[in-house]
């Protein structure tokens, strides 16, 4: 990188500036190293325009800064560079502005025909005429992707007669006529007729004598869109790949100028992202090394990092090609769904909705399977509209120019019958006649037929799209009935659980009192045995009570309604009456050890009750499953001071590999003879998370039993 621009710099400066230039060398090395423009490079290079011995020097250093400065000052920059070519006579310079402001010109027409007309001001020559051109496939192509349906199908009519016609044209041309005529047809057609005007393009920029990589470049750009556009992937990759291996020869003839902080980092960006959305004909290496390529030059770039990390279409192509599609998914449906995106082209947003409805049936989403599959419909009713109408003006067209030349050629004839009068010009004026018509009939006819098939065609899939549109139709309804009886359901079951809570709490409380007041009444000698009897009936309506506050618990978490009410709390007091209240739950021979020192300073921002649910539910699944040994109830804050952690560890029969997260769902037990029906855990998941914390097997401990760690915020 440093030998072409110390050779650059001997070409055309003396010595002196020479020795300038090799002085700025290590500055230039340690900016391209940290893959990032600082600022002090483009004062540098200002410095170094103020400094510039001559209007050749200050060109020079102009095309730095254009290559180093952020976008928004690129036109002001080669307004800047044009102005000195053209003070100097210097035709190249101000061509190469006119190209690089015309890659900026966006939709605006006015810029394009200015340019134009400063084309018409240079010498003409082969560099004159391949940026003119450039200049009009810019103009052309831009025009084509913002265009109404009307006006494309019009534009496509002309277009196509223009390229039949093209014979008569030159090479350059012919090259702006099917270059204009793909990017029309690229809007809404796909298929062979595409695909072959793409070839006769390419066979038409083989016929230019110097060959130009600006236009190479264009095209296999549009070869790029087109097939990705069709979804041939082989072919669209290859376009692609061909394309950033052009990048990399432009750079090196930029080197070779003197232009060594050239990097095309937008223009790679551009195909690497449209390589990954044909994912489908990659190796899972390629997707990997485009993905991170993508990414690498996001991270340099502002400009490419607002569109990397906010649209994520990259992170879709990715997650699809690895089947993750329920991550996939909310991405797809965010850019669907972005009204910014009107002037998306119609390829891509077909490309958007058949993703989405590959991940929605993955997924098993009917919902927005049945949403993407109508819209995807509207979209193929209206290409299929577009199609047969263009099909239509097509054969009219062609019947129209049949007709005028036939007309052409009688009047001809007609020239020809009164300068020549004898038998011989009159029998091969009649046979001239005939061969024209039996080519006219002959044409005519397999128009016709032509016409005919695609009718047919048509109609069965208009009949074919009629008939998916009624099962849509009707899914939709079976659906929206369908979710009409869940609510039904939903609403009978909340119904059910506040009905059972209230009936099977009252008296619950009620055997409990009683059977107190039932030993209260005996004599004391009889109180020790029947204590026992009492003992048992507090314990299994505890069971009880808890069981219906387990329903009550999810069924509130269902709604969004679980009750949380933070306030200060002392974390130590709380946790040791969960302990007492847990104790009388041990099995005979069972230990029970509580770490946790009182601390009445340590206090917490939670909910105590919800705190002590979850204790209690650790605790007694514990007591559960461990039959000899110990209980043991820890706890302190995290080494970063944000979070309290409890643990609960036991010497019971541990649970199962594979098994850490399924003890949390719903009704689940591992021991379908243990005490319970499957929801202290589920419970307690969802009570943690909604104190802003966690519960969760902890994986590190492997000595008997199991350990279950609680964690909740500080604050």
């Amino acid at each position: 990188m440093i030998c072409p621009l110390i050779i650059a710099t001997f070409d055309q400066l003396d010595v002196m500036n020479a020795l300038k230039y090799i002085l700025y060398i290590p500055l230039l090395c340690f900016t391209l190293s940290s893959h990032a423009i600082p600022a002090r490079l483009l004062d540098s290079l200002n410095n170094e325009l103020t400094i510039a011995p001559t209007p050749r020097d200050s060109i020079a250093v102009l095309f730095n800064i254009f290559d180093v400065a952020p976008r928004a000052q690129h036109v002001e920059i080669l307004e800047q560079i044009y102005k000195l070519g053209k003070s100097q006579g210097d035709e190249l310079t101000q061509l190469t502005a006119i190209r690089h402001l015309s890659n900026r010109a966006s939709r605006n027409d006015n810029l394009y025909d200015d340019y134009l007309q400063r084309l018409d001001n240079i010498s003409p020559s082969s560099e004159q005429q391949i940026t003119k051109l450039f200049v009009k496939i810019k103009r052309n192509t831009q025009n084509a992707r913002s265009a109404t349906d009307s006006l494309s199908q019009e534009r496509i009519r002309e277009l196509m007669h223009q390229a039949d016609m093209s014979n008569d044209a030159t090479a350059f041309k012919q090259i702006e006529v099917l270059f204009t005529l793909c990017a029309y047809l690229e809007q809404f057609a796909s298929g062979e007729l595409l695909s072959e005007y793409m070839d006769q393009l390419g066979e038409a920029l083989k016929q230019i004598e110097i060959p130009h990589e600006q236009i190479q470049n264009l095209y296999l750009s549009q070869r790029a869109i087109t097939f990705t556009a069709m979804g041939d992937h082989a072919q669209a990759i290859a376009a692609d790949k061909q394309l950033l291996e052009q990048f990399e020869h432009l750079l090196k003839r930029y080197r070779l100028k003197g232009r060594s902080l050239r990097n095309l980092s937008y223009n790679k960006y551009i195909s690497y992202y449209r390589l990954l959305s044909n994912y489908k004909g990659l190796t899972n290496d390629e997707i990997s090394l485009y993905y991170d390529k993508l990414k690498e030059l996001a991270d340099d770039d502002p400009v490419l990092t607002d569109n990397f990390y906010d649209k994520r279409l990259p992170d879709a192509y990715y997650l699809m090609s690895q089947k993750r599609y329920s991550e996939a998914l909310p991405i797809l449906i965010k850019e669907l769904d972005n009204e910014k995106n009107q002037y998306r082209p119609p390829y891509l947003e077909r490309l958007i909705i058949n993703l989405v409805i590959e991940a929605s049936q993955a997924t098993g989403n009917k919902e927005l399977l049945l949403k993407a599959l109508l819209r995807s419909y509207e979209m193929t009713e209206r290409e299929q509209s577009l199609l047969q109408t263009h099909q239509l003006r097509e054969l009219q067209m062609l019947s129209t120019s049949n007709d005028s030349k036939l007309q052409e050629q009688i009047e001809r004839n007609e020239t020809l019958k009164h300068r020549f009068t004898t038998a011989r010009s009159l029998r091969n004026y009649a046979i001239a006649i005939a061969v024209i018509l039996s080519i006219f009939i002959l044409v005519v006819t397999r128009l016709w037929r032509r016409t005919k098939s695609l009718n047919k065609e048509a109609a069965a899939t208009n009949k074919k799209l009629t008939e998916e549109r009624n099962i849509l139709r009707q899914t939709q309804s079976e659906l929206i009935k369908a979710n009409e009886r869940i609510r039904k359901a939903e609403k009978k079951r909340e119904e059910f659980i506040n009905n059972m809570s209230h009936e099977i709490t009252t008296p619950l409380h009620a055997v409990t009192e009683y059977s107190q007041l039932i030993t209260d009444c005996l004599d004391e000698n009889k109180k020790p045995y029947l204590k026992r009897f009492v003992d048992v009936i507090k314990l299994n309506t505890e069971l009880i009570q808890r069981l219906v506050n387990d329903v009550l618990d999810i069924a509130a978490s269902d709604r969004n309604e679980l009750n949380i009410d933070k306030k200060p709390t002392e974390i130590t007091q709380t946790a040791s009456i969960a302990a007492d209240t847990f104790k009388h739950r041990l099995k005979e021979g069972v230990e029970f050890i509580n770490l946790i020192s009182p601390d009445p300073s340590l206090y917490i921002n939670t909910d105590s009750k919800r705190v002590i649910q979850v204790l209690l539910n650790l605790l007694v699944n514990a007591a559960k499953f461990t039959e000899e040994g110990s209980i043991t109830l820890c706890g302190n804050i995290t080494d970063d001071g944000n979070c309290y952690k409890f643990s609960v560890t036991d010497t019971g029969i541990g649970i199962p590999a594979g098994k850490e997260e399924v003890i949390f769902e719903r009704f689940e037990k591992l021991n379908k003879q243990t005490q319970g029906i499957g929801l202290g855990l589920s419970v307690s998941r969802l009570i943690a998370t909604a104190l802003g914390g966690r519960v969760y097997v902890d994986p590190d401990y492997k000595n008997r039993g199991a350990r279950f760690i609680f964690i909740i915020p500080v604050k």
